[in-house]
């Protein structure tokens, strides 16, 4: 079994030299059978500080806003694009900027929800053509999966609300759905009950163990582009 070192010290409350970390755990009876330095993965990685930040004379300064993570601030639903209200403070302007992007090419941005109601686009899955999974949490709450399940249920769309996984900020941080009848599903953090409700509805379950390619290096932020794929 591999452990973290941080992890250790953190649990110990010490910050004993990896060296002896080990020898007191071998010392101890749980011995310490290899050190592997995390760091040897990244060894073509360039660590650059930003030591300056000047804004590009004429930009429209919405334009700067964090794309990585498109995904959380909007859903598809049908012909519209539920618009995410977004729980952290400082990403609640990107949602003006995708419903902006989103009109420019042509697709219905909706915004639903009351104030206090927070939810984003990466904790609510289809399972089926009149199946949505929900998960709440710290990103979605309540009051979102509330809102959503209200304007659902008039499009004849089911809601099935599922908890956050554990150790994920989202749904999707856990559960990948790669084909109408394929999921890949972090059983461990996301708990049975979800892959029991996929499989309920047709899909194969692949259970994705907890290793370091997964909690380490983020294996499952995967976005499937096409069936399978």
């Amino acid at each position: 079994m591999k452990i973290s070192y941080r992890w250790l010290c953190e649990l110990s409350g010490s910050d004993w030299p990896v060296e002896e970390m080990a020898k007191r755990l071998t010392d101890c009876g749980t011995a310490c059978e290899e050190i592997e330095a995390t760091d040897r993965h990244f060894d073509k990685v360039i660590v650059a500080e930003v030591i300056d930040l000047k804004p590009i004379e004429g930009a429209d300064k919405r334009s700067c806003y964090n794309l990585m993570y498109v995904r959380d601030l909007f859903w598809a639903c049908g012909e519209a694009c539920i618009i995410a209200r977004m729980q952290p403070a400082q990403r609640r302007d990107e949602s003006l900027y995708i419903k902006r992007t989103l009109q420019v090419l042509g697709v219905h941005a909706q915004e639903i929800g009351e104030e206090g109601a927070t939810f984003e686009g990466a904790d609510i899955l289809w399972v089926s053509d009149n199946k949505v999974m929900i998960g709440v949490g710290s990103r979605t709450n309540e009051k979102g999966f509330e809102a959503l399940s209200g304007y659902l249920k008039e499009k004849k769309v089911d809601t099935i609300r599922v908890g956050a996984p554990t150790g994920s900020l989202h749904l999707l941080g856990s559960v990948q759905i790669v084909d109408k009848d394929l999921s890949f599903v972090r059983t461990e953090s996301a708990g049975r009950e979800i892959g029991t409700i996929l499989e309920e509805n047709g899909m194969r379950v692949v259970e994705v163990p907890e290793t370091e390619e997964v909690t380490e290096r983020y294996a499952m932020n995967i976005v499937t582009i096409a069936p399978r794929k």
